[in-house]
């Protein structure tokens, strides 16, 4: 959003939460006081409870030890954040994230559980190595689904054999999202031309989909993933 379109709507008088988005950093503490600094785009409760459940895709091992032997940390928001643009979201709440880590030395080994990035590492090598996570976890998230799909597409033409979870499939990418919902999509009419269109557009909308949450997900976890990459 440009600032002429933000001041529009505040001199209008529009309630901020149709235009401004939101983030929040936080802190856990340990029973042993050591902390872990973080931030976050999504809704608070769902961050704390992802990082609680060991999510398999989460690169945090040093705090899901802590988690394993003293149990659950105490989560608290240290600060929100609110813009108009995605981007300066995300900037302020890398900003915020820093200035937390260092006022609580959340990088040294005695206090917290980040990990601390390599000083050298530039700007030009942070946005590479992001885009080479957002595609690695966009091919992830995808190949997850991916047999789901293929199993979805068997049994287009007989809807009544799916299971309970291709059937939730099939009403969100074979159904009336699909542009192609509603045409003769049966193999045998028109040489399977208007099937094959519904079976690619279904398989686009995953990827589109895959990719959004590849950027979230990047986005929201990057220095803990870059970390990997380019500890000091």
């Amino acid at each position: 959003m440009d600032k002429e379109m933000l001041q529009s709507f505040i001199e209008m008088g529009v309630p901020e939460e149709y235009y401004m988005l939101e983030g929040v950093v936080y802190k856990y503490t340990f029973p042993d006081d050591m902390v872990y600094i973080g931030r976050t785009c999504r809704e608070p409760e769902q961050c704390h409870y992802d990082h609680l459940h060991q999510n398999p895709l989460f690169p945090m091992r040093n705090f899901m030890i802590a988690y394993r032997e003293q149990g659950e940390p105490r989560f608290e928001i240290l600060e929100t954040i609110k813009c108009a643009s995605q981007e300066e979201l995300i900037q302020k709440l890398n900003e915020r994230e820093d200035f937390y880590i260092q006022q609580y030395q959340a990088t040294n080994p005695q206090k917290g559980y980040n990990h601390k990035l390599s000083a050298n590492i530039s700007q030009e090598q942070r946005a590479k190595k992001i885009e080479e996570l957002i595609e690695s976890y966009t091919s992830m998230f995808l190949n997850s689904k991916y047999s789901l799909y293929q199993s979805v597409v068997r049994k287009l033409d007989d809807i009544r054999s799916m299971n309970e979870e291709e059937r939730k499939f099939y009403n969100k990418y074979f159904g009336e999202e699909n542009m192609y919902y509603g045409s003769d999509t049966r193999k045998e009419a028109a040489n399977g031309f208007w099937r094959e269109e519904y079976e690619d557009y279904a398989l686009f909308m995953l990827e589109e989909e895959a990719k959004v949450l590849a950027e979230e997900y990047v986005h929201e976890n990057e220095s803990s993933l870059l970390s990997i990459f380019f500890k000091a």
